[in-house]
């Protein structure tokens, strides 16, 4: 249970990445001190990324972490109401969307990045 409320409290870290007061570079120092990135710090650096090289993909996805911060929410304010199954549906999509939706920012990093290599190649 502690897993998935760990693996779902990164909506709601992403969703603070896209607020004006929040500075990419801000994001990526919260990583863990010892330096190793987790998957979830890793998601959360790509999307700094993203909203550097792409702001108009970065609002799309954006967009999509947000729907997942909703549906977090829901399951945290309903969670003690449902039964074991639900629960465990629940976080399981969640996840799954979640783990998506990071592929999807990586995806789109990887893409711009290759884009400013070419420029960079033509030179």
């Amino acid at each position: 249970m502690k897993k998935y409320l760990l693996i779902l409290s990164v909506p709601v870290l992403l969703a603070g990445c896209g607020t004006s007061s929040v500075k990419p570079n801000r994001v990526a120092e919260r990583a863990p001190i010892s330096g190793a990135h987790t998957a979830n710090n890793r998601c959360v650096d790509d999307f700094a990324v993203l909203k550097e090289v792409n702001p108009a993909k970065f609002k799309t996805y954006q967009g999509q972490f947000n729907s997942i911060n909703l549906n977090y929410e829901f399951y945290k304010n309903n969670a003690a109401r449902m039964d074991k199954d639900q629960k465990e549906l629940m976080t399981m999509e969640l996840n799954s969307k979640l783990h998506l939706v990071c592929a999807r920012v990586k995806n789109a990093d990887y893409s711009e990045i290759q884009k400013k290599i070419n420029l960079v190649s033509a030179l």
